[in-house]
């Protein structure tokens, strides 16, 4: 029976289509049970005993510090449910230790039921707060595994999924889960390197994870902790880096503690709303907000999107049927704009349903004159007719066309734009000036 609900739920969540990244969750607001401080994430892979003893001490020496271990009895819960490790997570979780379990996904292959199986094995053996899937994909096209899998997770009251792919991902993976390992490698990462794989989002959404560092200093520490909301290093190194506690544990959760608040490592909400020309909200505005090139956030309006104060961010509106984009709030008249997060704010796109065509004649010295006959026609039928300077006002993504006459003396040379024939075709996207030159 556990088995088919499994399946029946997987392929119910697997069947509906993906959402974008504004509505699902976003790293930059922390996940349930999260931390809003960067705090130590431990792959615990030893049996209970002196590591789980140590982990509790620095938890009951500083209570400050987010700890969270990752239990894998035999890559996975194990065929049996085992008293030793019942004991010891119970002793963990009383301490304020977030204890997750392991369960890998071979980047995707394992089956998804497999998956969930393990993830209700160790909620109804071990009582773990979170779960946290190994050997994730990185690759586009498996987004819906990952996101299935969390929503199952969710669904047994499990507050916080991790996936590790041990590297940067592409956007479309943002939100598939509610943590990412960002790196998982020897030695500390660089700041660049952090900055683009967290494509300014908040840290709270990443983790890394470094092994093989011989010395830990607390500037290395601070600079992963800018833009990681779950770190571990260590000096051990491989095959196996994670058989036993680093030897300088005490000094990465004592810096941790000591880790100053950043610019990278606070939150801003970011409110996009589009009105008509007389200030009245306008709903259903496609609207995507960027970061270094990439996507990160997608949807209509009004979009919210929680990113990183301090960062910078490119949000760009587009238009749809009759309403097309006229400025932003601050008079920027391109519907993208950058903006640098320094805090919450909104930002305004002010739409139209009505743009004119203004036919203005002037001589080849640029004087401007009058009274030249103009035709404006829309779908071979003419809409306006009189003398310049002649004023139309049309409708956005309409196409019209524009011919212009001579008159005693005065013949037409060319448009503004050099074309040299009298009738001009224009689609109507904002307030339109033509200016004809004629001989005199």
């Amino acid at each position: 029976m556990f088995y088919s609900f499994v399946a029946s739920f997987l392929l119910l969540v697997l069947c509906i289509p993906a959402i974008s990244s504004a509505m699902a969750y976003i790293p930059g607001k922390a996940p349930a049970g999260g931390a809003s401080a960067s705090g130590v994430i431990i792959p615990l892979y030893s049996y209970p005993g002196s590591s789980w003893n140590a982990i509790i001490q620095q938890k009951v020496a500083y209570p400050s510090v987010p700890i969270t271990v990752i239990v894998n009895p035999s890559s996975g819960p194990g065929a049996s449910k085992d008293p030793n490790y019942v004991t010891w997570i119970n002793d963990l979780r009383s301490a304020g230790v977030n204890v997750f379990g392991y369960v890998y996904t071979s980047y995707g292959a394992r089956s998804a039921s497999s998956v969930a199986a393990d993830i209700n094995t160790y909620k109804a053996w071990y009582g773990v707060n979170g779960i946290f899937l190994d050997e994730m994909s990185n690759v586009a096209g498996h987004e819906s595994y990952y996101s299935a899998l969390t929503s199952y997770a969710h669904s047994l009251g499990l507050n916080t999924v991790v996936g590790n792919p041990g590297a940067a991902v592409p956007n479309s993976y943002i939100g598939a889960v509610d943590v990412i390992v960002i790196y998982e490698n020897a030695g500390i990462p660089s700041a660049s390197a952090l900055g683009t794989s967290t494509m300014g989002l908040s840290k709270s959404g990443f983790a890394t994870m470094s092994y093989g560092v011989s010395s830990l200093t607390s500037s290395s520490v601070s600079a992963v902790a800018s833009y990681a909301g779950y770190v571990f290093i260590t000096d051990e190194g491989m095959p196996n880096p994670y058989s036993s506690l680093p030897s300088y544990f005490a000094s990465l959760v004592s810096d941790l503690k000591a880790t100053p608040s950043t610019p990278l490592s606070t939150a801003s909400s970011l409110l996009i709303q589009s009105t008509d020309m007389s200030g009245n909200a306008v709903t259903g505005l496609w609207t995507t907000v960027s970061y270094n090139g990439n996507v990160v956030a997608s949807g209509f309006t009004p979009l919210t999107f929680d990113g990183t104060t301090g960062a910078e961010y490119t949000v760009s509106v587009s238009n749809y049927g009759e309403y097309f984009f006229s400025h932003w709030e601050n008079g920027n008249a391109s519907p993208s704009r950058t903006i640098t997060l320094t805090q919450s704010q909104t930002l305004t796109a002010s739409y139209s349903t009505s743009a004119s065509i203004n036919v203005q004649s002037v001589t080849q010295s640029g004087a401007a004159f009058s009274g030249l006959w103009t035709t404006i026609a829309y779908n071979n039928n003419i809409v306006a007719s009189g003398f310049t300077s002649l004023s139309y006002t049309g409708v956005p993504g309409d196409s019209y066309t524009v011919c212009v006459g001579n008159y005693g003396s005065f013949t037409f040379i060319h448009w503004d734009d050099q074309s040299t024939d009298s009738c001009r075709s224009v689609t109507l996207l904002q307030n339109v000036l033509l200016t004809a030159t004629y001989t005199s």
